[in-house]
């Protein structure tokens, strides 16, 4: 194939698309799409951290998301305190909300 007097050559490659993918910094809204990679948490686990905790949530449609730094403060919080949320209905501790069994030290 010639094209303005230089000689041009196909070449394909083939690249698993994981290798294409650009790791980005943390996002300033976590929502259910993204918390397990922002904050560890799976998308139910989150959700349920939405109905529990009294944090702004901002929706979008059928998604929900919180500020990253408000979330992150929340979860310290629970870490910290985990007697805060007093309503027996709701998670008591971080352990609670993700359903894992506390360990006595």
């Amino acid at each position: 194939m010639k094209s303005h007097d230089h000689d041009y050559v196909e070449i394909r490659a083939m690249v698993p698309r994981d290798a294409l993918v650009q790791r980005l910094p943390s996002p300033d809204i976590v929502t259910q799409h993204n918390a397990l990679h922002t904050v560890g948490l799976q998308p139910r686990q989150f959700l349920e951290l939405l109905r529990t905790a009294s944090l702004p949530v901002i929706k979008a449609g059928r998604t929900r998301g919180v500020r990253r730094e408000l979330l992150l403060a929340y979860l310290e919080t629970l870490m910290k305190h985990p007697t805060a949320n007093q309503d027996p209905s709701k998670p008591t501790s971080l352990a609670d909300l993700l359903g894992l069994e506390a360990c006595d030290e």
